[in-house]
């Protein structure tokens, strides 16, 4: 199934949460495609907060959305740190933004997170999101570093300790919780 032909936003996260590879090759070469999934994030992240409404009104909804966002822009640059610099495929060619990018439109499955709200059933939700959107991460970073998938898979798994470190220094210098 090829979704890729349009460059409207809507298609674009239909597409990447198919984890369509025309879709990812193509956020990777649109460079106007930044803002678009830096929304991607936005949206994920507000859907999320709203899956998690229990109690609190949805206070954390604005710190939750911008955590999102500083933690898709640290685990974006720990990806392409270690796909480009420690364990780069022969065939990897990319920049920063190129994964920044296609990252960014992983988050898309994410949306699905805004049904945790629902009594009993909305864990499911949740979990079904994460992994979805894990899926769709390494998807992303096989496009975004012309990569294998096994070495994508790597890469992500990698990432995540550098990535982590930094949102934790993060959270403790600034206090914020969640990062």
């Amino acid at each position: 199934m090829q979704i890729s032909g349009s460059g409207d936003l809507v298609s674009r996260m239909k597409g990447a949460a198919m984890l369509d590879g025309a879709t990812y090759e193509s956020i990777e070469r649109d460079t106007n495609a930044t803002t678009q999934a830096f929304l991607v994030v936005v949206i994920a992240s507000v859907a999320s907060g709203i899956g998690a409404i229990r109690g609190d009104g949805g206070a954390g909804l604005i710190g939750g959305a911008l955590g999102s966002v500083a933690a898709w822009i640290i685990f974006s640059i720990s990806i392409y740190w270690v796909g480009t610099k420690l364990i780069p495929a022969p065939t990897t060619q990319a920049d920063s933004g190129q994964v920044l990018r296609t990252l960014g439109f992983s988050y898309s499955p994410g949306l699905l997170a805004v049904f945790g709200f629902i009594p009993f059933l909305g864990w499911f939700a949740i979990v079904i999101a994460g992994v979805w959107t894990f899926i769709a991460g390494i998807v992303a970073t096989r496009h975004a570093l012309e990569m294998s998938t096994v070495r994508a898979l790597a890469t992500v798994l990698l990432a995540l300790i550098p990535a982590a470190i930094v949102s934790l220094l993060i959270s403790a210098i600034f206090g914020i919780n969640g990062l």
